[in-house]
């Protein structure tokens, strides 16, 4: 397993919890319409390289691009993701790690790591939301709250947490620095999300634990049903 391989791994691990089936065995998620919409939103950040988008229907926060161009997203993470902004910086952060060359560097120099790789990828995503007239917040806002759960998860890898904090750091001053762009008026994702999200989140860890799922239901702006 490979150094980034291990910190994917272990970040994914950080809010998993214990699922019942290994993540890589986990089934892909039958949704062609929430499909449909990742692949075109992958498809505007891809370019001329292509990606095949596949929703693994687990509940690890996690997403990967394959050498081969599939890209596993995971559901834990769409949960989590409260906007367009912030799904399209998962997409354009794993595109980045092909446009970047990081599969050839990881296998060519010994001098590469996977926190710089992982904050190329960060600042090449950020640029993306740029582009595309999205918040640029999104950069920091999904990984914030990724960090702040898992800091509270029993049994966390402290190592990937900080590996989390890291990349966070480098990114506040560049979203800072960013113009201002506020939450689009009927967000395809909210939409989307709308008719998915309480089914997702009882199949959660987090929804046995009140203190996350207390984090998640109020960074998606989703009160508790009565």
């Amino acid at each position: 397993m490979t150094a980034l391989h291990r910190i994917a791994a272990a970040l994914a691990l950080l809010l998993s919890a214990c699922a019942a089936t290994p993540q890589r065995e986990a089934p892909l998620l039958d949704d062609p319409v929430l499909i449909a919409w990742l692949q075109g939103r992958a498809d505007t950040l891809a370019g001329a390289e292509p990606v095949r988008v596949r929703v693994v229907d687990g509940p690890a926060v996690q997403a990967e691009l394959e050498p081969d161009g599939r890209l596993r997203i995971w559901r834990g993470l769409l949960l989590r993701a409260r906007d367009e902004s912030e799904v399209t910086f998962v997409l354009a952060h794993e595109i980045a790690h092909r446009s970047l060359g990081h599969f050839a560097q990881r296998q060519a120099s010994d001098r590469w790591t996977p926190l710089q790789a992982e904050r190329e990828a960060d600042l090449t995503a950020l640029d993306a939301l740029r582009q595309m007239g999205l918040r640029a917040e999104a950069a920091t806002s999904l990984l914030s709250l990724v960090a702040a759960e898992a800091a509270i998860s029993p049994g966390v890898d402290r190592t990937a947490l900080a590996f989390v904090g890291e990349r966070l750091e480098a990114l506040w001053q560049p979203v800072a620095g960013a113009a201002a762009h506020p939450p689009r008026g009927g967000d395809p994702w909210r939409v989307l999300l709308d008719t998915r999200f309480e089914a997702w989140f009882a199949a959660d860890p987090a929804a046995r634990d009140p203190a996350r799922a207390t984090m998640v239901r109020g960074h998606a702006g989703r009160h508790a049903p009565p």
